[in-house]
């Protein structure tokens, strides 16, 4: 079975937004943690690609949950519309 790491790398945080493109030895956040994942022996795949909150926003809705984001991106995979590295 392969497993695909997926990052959900919010930029709304409060206390620190936009803290996954901070940099840290001029080296994105998001990058480490990228870098950690695929490190991991358990892991097959990172994804290198994603969506923001606006590109599933349906009319009239004021957010996204981590489920319909969930759900689009696990679709997109079994589709064979998102890659791996």
């Amino acid at each position: 079975m392969d497993v695909i790491a997926i990052v959900q790398a919010r930029m709304g945080s409060t206390r620190l937004p936009g803290k996954v493109l901070k940099k840290i030895n001029n080296k994105f956040i998001l990058d480490y943690v990228i870098e950690r994942l695929k490190f991991s022996d358990k892991i097959n795949d990172v994804l290198n690609e994603g969506y923001r909150t606006y590109d599933i926003m349906a009319e009239g809705k004021k957010e996204v949950g981590t489920k319909e984001m969930g759900d689009l991106i696990s679709g997109k995979i079994r589709e064979g519309l998102l890659q791996a590295s």
